[in-house]
């Protein structure tokens, strides 16, 4: 499996590479140079929101490496809490492992989802249990 990842890789490196020569090639063609002479265009704005981007995603992962380190494995070092939050952005984590440690702070990582309309996904429900069972 991971040599099989390594293939898809390495395969999608080379497509990007293939792609670049390809709108080279194509640069005569007249739709095709309009798109290019904008991307060349707008590169240097680009490479600043990438920048500002992975500025954020840094910190936003060391923000949650620091607080949800101690309850959830996935946390642990700050690699695993980078790719854990790139999987959050696209949805693909369990807010139930999150309440586990944190229950209210785990506000400040998630929203509702409007199309998660029929689950909940706020963890105001287990800010409420945890005070309950303090009591």
């Amino acid at each position: 499996s991971e040599s099989l990842m390594s293939y898809i890789e390495y395969n999608s490196i080379a497509l990007l590479f293939f792609v670049c020569r390809l709108t080279e090639y194509l640069h005569f063609v007249g739709r095709v140079k309009i798109l290019t002479s904008t991307i060349a265009r707008s590169l240097e704005d680009i490479t600043y929101f990438l920048i500002m981007l992975m500025i954020l995603l840094m910190g936003f992962a060391g923000m949650i490496n620091i607080v949800f380190s101690e309850s959830n494995p996935k946390f642990r070092t700050f690699g695993d809490s980078l790719v854990s939050c790139l999987l959050m952005q696209i949805g693909e984590f369990d807010i139930r492992e999150m309440q586990k440690g944190f229950p209210c702070t785990c506000l400040l990582y998630t929203s509702p989802s409007p199309r998660d309309r029929q689950k909940s996904r706020m963890p105001s429900s287990a800010c409420k249990k945890k005070k309950k069972k303090k009591k």
